[in-house]
């Protein structure tokens, strides 16, 4: 509709009122470029209109933000998404690409300055499976050779050392949608030449006849060719995979000295056992490291003027009776504070109490605070 208006308008004959021109001030486009860094522009990939409000409210199912957005209209299936919050923004950029009823939603960075209709919205990210590579070409830099080959590379998911082992290389690449899908490329290594094929997670409808994602089989101007003899087809699409299942945990005993050979940050030894199991899921950075111990000083010294209130409480029952430290005695020794139980000056000690047998065995045994 867009196309078929303007070139009404070029045929037109314009009257001299209409010629005149409106000078706009630069400072009344100050507000709209503030409220535009929270904006994003949207078109639907699809040959007919789509259903605007199952579109709306189907994204906002799966978008789930925190706060409010909503959409205006700006063309056929084109639409201004405007987010009240930035986390919300950057989530929904980073979850790219996104689909309606298997159309890819086409999603730009919003530029007050330019018109809706200068935007050819042609660009999308992906991450792109390779596969069948040798483990030694499975880095950073390959990635970003074969990645290159398909557009803007945006990160290779790779572990510090720059590897990628697995049963593919993840690459995340901007892929022009009105051009062909890259199906491989040719790797040659060690005098071998590899085909690597490639594969697409989510992707969304495309024609099989010549691979473009921007209209589908029955949009398509290639001559018709067989089902027998497309090009192109289903096996292009890779599987999802998220990015906390992926490589590179690390199980069994870790050296707190360092986190892998090679790794050229070391980290310091850790604080207990118990922090190393939970912190070296992944490696650990020296701010981290810096937090862990501020956490675990902070942690000790609420433990340790607990067990001050505990034992002066032993003090103040001793008064009263002979049993009523049991419960409190029983408590340290829960706490871990055997040690302050020794120390204690009121001389009261589980032996003086009868049948607490279990308590003498957990006194004898010697207990430090880490």
């Amino acid at each position: 509709m867009e196309d078929d208006l303007a070139k009404q308008w070029e045929g037109l004959s314009l009257t001299e009122k209409e010629t005149e021109e409106v000078i706009l001030n630069i400072n009344s486009s100050e507000a709209t470029e503030q409220y535009g860094k929270f904006c994003l522009l949207g078109m639907i990939i699809a040959e007919k209109p789509v259903n605007r409000e199952a579109f709306k409210s189907t994204m906002a199912k799966i978008w789930r933000c925190e706060s409010w957005f909503k959409f205006s209209e700006v063309g056929t299936n084109k639409f201004l998404v405007e987010f009240n919050k930035e986390e919300d923004l950057q989530k929904v950029i980073k979850g790219r690409p996104w689909s309606f009823d298997r159309w890819l939603l086409c999603l730009q960075v919003f530029e007050g300055n330019r018109f809706i209709n200068e935007l050819l919205f042609n660009k999308e990210e992906f991450w792109v499976h390779a596969y069948n590579m040798p483990f030694s070409s499975m880095t950073y830099e390959v990635g970003v050779q074969i990645g290159g080959c398909i557009g803007r590379v945006i990160t290779i998911q790779v572990d510090d050392r720059g590897i990628g082992w697995g049963k593919f290389l993840r690459i995340r690449v901007e892929v022009n949608i009105s051009e062909a899908l890259l199906r491989g490329v040719f790797l040659s290594f060690a005098g071998k030449k590899t085909w690597v094929p490639l594969k697409y997670e989510r992707l969304p409808t495309f024609c099989f006849k010549c691979g473009v994602i921007k209209h589908a089989k029955s949009g398509c101007s290639v001559s018709s060719l067989g089902d027998s003899k497309l090009q192109y087809g289903a096996w292009l699409r890779a599987p999802a995979t998220k990015d906390s299942e992926d490589l590179h945990k690390t199980y069994g005993n870790v050296d707190t000295q360092h986190y892998a050979e090679g790794n050229e940050k070391a980290t310091e030894k850790l604080l207990s056992p118990r922090l190393a199991t939970e912190t070296l899921q992944k490696p650990i950075k020296v701010q981290e490291l810096e937090k862990i111990k501020t956490r675990a000083s902070w942690k000790r010294k609420a433990r340790n003027k607990r067990f001050e209130s505990l034992v002066a409480g032993l003090e103040e029952n001793k008064a009263k009776s002979p049993f009523g430290n049991k419960r409190v005695i029983t408590r340290l020794i829960a706490e871990g504070a055997v040690h302050a139980l020794k120390k204690a000056k009121h001389g009261a000690s589980p032996v003086n109490y009868p049948g607490r047998i279990d308590m003498v065995e957990v006194v004898d045994q010697p207990h430090h605070l880490p």
